[in-house]
């Protein structure tokens, strides 16, 4: 399932362009939740897995982008976002 609305076209910190969404799972547990998205980029013609990790009570996001053969791991205060 291709998710059409406003998430296209936008970066997730400033290195991966979304252009469309295949997969969202949520996960909420006690202290975080877990955001899982497949995205594609469509000019590299890419998949990427991220793991979107929302800790409130440390107020922080951690952001875990896979695409196969590279990983990139992000950590930043929550009021900066994910962009």
């Amino acid at each position: 399932m291709v998710l059409e609305d406003c998430y296209m076209n936008w970066f997730l910190t400033y290195r991966v362009k979304v252009d469309k969404i295949w997969k969202v799972t949520i996960k909420e547990e006690e202290n975080e939740t877990i955001i899982h998205l497949r995205i594609e980029e469509e000019e590299d013609f890419i998949l990427v897995d991220v793991h979107i990790i929302i800790r409130l009570k440390e107020k922080k996001v951690k952001l875990i982008m896979e695409d196969g053969n590279n990983m990139i791991i992000e950590e930043r205060p929550i009021e900066k976002g994910l962009g």
